[in-house]
């Protein structure tokens, strides 16, 4: 085997090829969005926690942070929800908990960094994960339990929903 070892000046000389591969990623889907919108943002915090002067690397952080934010609230769906797709399927685009969940957490996360992100986008998300939440004991496979998990969680970093079932969750 080899072994490379890259040394870069900064946290920003390293950040940036992985920044670039994620501006160009060629698909759509609500996941795949989002999913390159998590890193864009945790790169925009670890600047702003490290009190770091990349002006360059901030407004590109941010722009790629408001496009993301902007991509994400044009898919939410007039129940609150969000799809995997927005324009494949009607059976792609219908609510899914658990991308909903994931969407939350993103748009929390953006929020928590000082992104504007309106709170009826959040508060129509919470909304539809607490309608679509099924009771832990209605589930049966693991990994039916590891989602209504993530979607908990989600909630609660929103600083909402009723809490009580995590306890049923945790002894199933």
């Amino acid at each position: 085997g080899d072994l490379y070892v890259e040394i870069a000046p900064s946290l920003a000389a390293a950040v940036l090829p992985g920044l670039d591969v994620l501006e160009h990623y060629p698909y759509e889907c609500t996941e795949q969005t989002l999913s390159r919108f998590l890193p864009n943002l945790e790169a925009y915090r670890a600047l702003q926690d490290l009190g770091l002067e990349t002006p360059d690397l901030q407004a590109r952080l941010e722009r790629t942070l408001n496009e993301g934010i902007q991509r994400l609230v044009a898919r939410q769906n007039d129940d609150g929800g969000w799809g995997w797709w927005s324009t494949f399927s009607l059976a792609g685009n219908l609510s899914d908990p658990y991308i909903t969940a994931y969407v939350l957490f993103g748009l929390n996360r953006a929020r928590d960094a000082g992104a504007f992100v309106d709170e009826g986008v959040i508060q129509s998300a919470v909304n539809f994960l607490i309608a679509a939440m099924p009771s832990p004991e209605m589930l049966s496979d693991p990994w039916q339990i590891d989602r209504l998990a993530f979607q908990y969680f989600a909630l609660s970093q929103a600083g909402s929903g009723n809490l009580s079932g995590v306890g049923v969750l945790y002894e199933t």
